[in-house]
């Protein structure tokens, strides 16, 4: 797939991993070389980490120019891999987020492993999809952030970066006013949260063998601050009612994006991702 569709960054991914593994090889070799070979041995060493710096350079340029969405993503995912790979032979810091995991949780969607799974996972992507585009966020790549198991947590920054752009460019193209960067991550916090959400019942109806088909959960939605006047009966007797009406909005929201989402699965004839 990677080679049809991007064959240039395909054969500098393979270049990378090429180099990497050639790095490995000296530093094996450098621990067991007799003290006249060492200087020649930490010579090759530096220039394959130069290499390798220049290589993965070549493939963040690569990727800059790719259109955002769920090959973007992928390709995202295996230049992480690499970097993982290569962070225990590169002086310095800066890759080794690379192999530090994010937080549990963190673009963790739901994994297809049977027929009911599978049908599962279709229903809850397509919500998730139009959960994203809700805020602005390119839906294909999202889902596709949430399929690749929980992320190392340099690639959950970049994650958050390429969701951050997808929302500008999406409100810049429509015509709507710049927001602030703290106004941006808000919108991506709740957007996350209603995600995980879909995935959390989604995840649950698979442990207990619930059909696809079945009542989607109940999401009540955060509530407003505000100052109500009156009694304090009166104002618990708001409260109350605010909530429910909140929680009954919520329900009816979630609901309808379920019902979307089973519809828009069937139109596809029943094709995940």
């Amino acid at each position: 797939m990677l080679a049809q569709d991007s064959p240039e960054t395909a054969k500098a991914l393979e270049h990378a991993a090429a180099t990497i593994a050639a790095g490995q090889t000296l530093s094996e070799q450098s621990e067991g070389t007799q003290a006249k070979h060492t200087s020649d041995i930490r010579g090759k060493l530096a220039e394959a980490r130069v290499d390798i710096h220049a290589r993965f350079a070549m493939l963040d340029e690569q990727l800059a120019d790719v259109p955002d969405g769920a090959e973007r993503v992928r390709l995202m995912r295996q230049i992480a891999a690499l970097k993982a790979e290569a962070a225990p032979h590169m002086r310095g810091s800066e890759l080794r987020d690379f192999q530090r995991s994010e937080a549990p949780g963190r673009y963790e969607g739901i994994a297809a492993t049977d027929a009911a799974s599978t049908a599962l996972k279709a229903n809850a992507d397509e919500a998730v999809r139009q959960i994203a585009e809700r805020y602005d966020v390119n839906g294909e790549a999202t889902v596709e952030r949430y399929s690749g198991g929980r992320p190392s947590k340099a690639l959950a920054a970049q994650y958050g970066e390429a969701e951050a752009r997808e929302r500008r460019h999406t409100r810049r193209r429509r015509g709507a006013l710049r927001e602030t960067p703290e106004r941006c991550q808000g919108a991506l916090r709740r957007m996350h949260e209603e995600i995980a959400a879909i995935y959390r019942d989604a995840w649950g109806k698979a442990r207990t063998g619930v059909a696809a088909e079945a009542e989607p959960p109940r999401l009540p939605q955060p509530l407003r601050g505000g100052c109500n006047k009156g009694s304090a009966a009166d104002r618990l007797e708001k409260v109350s009612t605010r909530k429910a009406e909140a929680e009954q909005q919520g329900q009816e929201r979630v609901k309808q994006e379920w019902k979307n989402a089973e519809r828009k699965t069937r139109e596809r004839g029943g094709r995940g991702l």
